[in-house]
């Protein structure tokens, strides 16, 4: 290269170089990715706080019914006779002689012991 200080073929060279300086020296524009990050969020913490205070009306909700209107004792009583009628019932089939339990015990027994 030539020491000249107007040397045709570095015009577009010192240009380009001294674009890049002004560009480094001023503000990034506002208004582009930093509105839209900020719109962005902004956004999701609205339809969080829908979302939180839908929930919260549910448990409130749900608290006062079940608080005033309790079921699980009724529940609780309802299934524990049905749970003795069904072992009741369970039982009184097993110890039958023609049961199919009575059958396969049997038939281990004389296998095991060669009744």
């Amino acid at each position: 290269m030539s020491k000249k200080t107007n040397d045709p073929d570095l015009v577009g060279f010192k240009e380009f170089i001294e674009d890049q300086k002004i560009k480094l020296n001023t503000k990034p524009p506002s208004g582009t990715r930093a509105e839209s990050s900020s719109h962005e969020l902004l956004t999701f913490l609205n339809h969080e706080t829908t979302r939180l205070d839908k929930l919260i009306s549910l448990v409130e909700e749900k608290t006062h019914i079940l608080k005033n209107y309790p079921q699980d004792s009724a529940i609780k009583i309802e299934l524990e006779t049905q749970l003795i009628k069904n072992r009741v019932f369970l039982f009184e089939n097993l110890k039958s002689r023609e049961s199919i339990f009575w059958k396969n015990l049997n038939e281990v027994y004389l296998k095991h012991f060669n009744f």
